[in-house]
């Protein structure tokens, strides 16, 4: 609702980078991108984002369609 409004989203974990990171980039995933470009995407703003080999093939299942449901 929050997005459809145009209205800013808080999105964070304990530190802010490897979960919060997963998140945004499949979210911008579910809108279109690929893994490579969403993760281009977090990155630019958070150097450290998706801090792990887990969670960028976390993000490649997702991508793929036999991840999880957002």
């Amino acid at each position: 609702r929050h997005v459809a409004e145009r209205r800013p989203v808080v999105v964070h974990c304990l530190v802010g980078q490897g979960r919060t990171g997963t998140i945004l980039a499949a979210y911008l995933i579910r809108a279109g991108a690929t893994t490579d470009e969403a993760l281009v995407r977090v990155r630019s703003v958070c150097p450290n984002a998706v801090e792990n080999d887990a969670q960028v093939a976390a993000l490649r299942t997702f991508e793929a369609g036999r991840g999880w449901v957002l």
